[in-house]
């Protein structure tokens, strides 16, 4: 199994490889509420950002997600991390800890986007997806 927005829309698909058949695919429809998804570029680490630990506050929430790699057999999920923030309009503040030891932050970040922290870098870039819920 592995999993990744594999349309471009946003949501996370999930792909079931099944011995001796096809492939399944299953579609994610039913996004309602809003969500970030972050993408890690290394640059002292290693490019993939393997082992980087993000932290994502929203509120009173706090979600903690970590790049992994070997996920399954015969397959590998995105690196790309999916966090449901609810009805949040806003991330509050995004952590990142790199493999190499570096630890950085980033405040007031959009929802329903697509974030890619650079390792050492100051600025996020943002790519919104135009058809989610804000």
């Amino acid at each position: 199994m592995a999993a990744g927005d594999l349309d471009g829309d946003g949501n996370p698909e999930i792909v079931i490889v099944n011995m001796n058949a096809k492939p399944s695919l299953l579609k994610n429809t039913g996004m309602v509420q809003n969500f970030v998804n972050i993408r890690l570029v290394g640059t002292k680490s290693n490019r993939s950002a393997i082992g980087a630990r993000v932290t994502v506050h929203t509120g009173p929430r706090k979600q903690i997600d970590e790049v992994m790699s070997g996920g399954s057999f015969y397959s590998q999920s995105d690196f790309t991390m999916h966090f449901g923030v609810g009805l949040a309009k806003t991330i509050d503040r995004v952590q990142v800890k790199w493999p190499g030891g570096l630890s950085q932050e980033w405040k007031s970040l959009g929802v329903n986007s697509l974030i890619t922290l650079t390792e050492g870098g100051d600025k996020p870039q943002r790519r919104a997806f135009p058809n989610a819920t804000e």
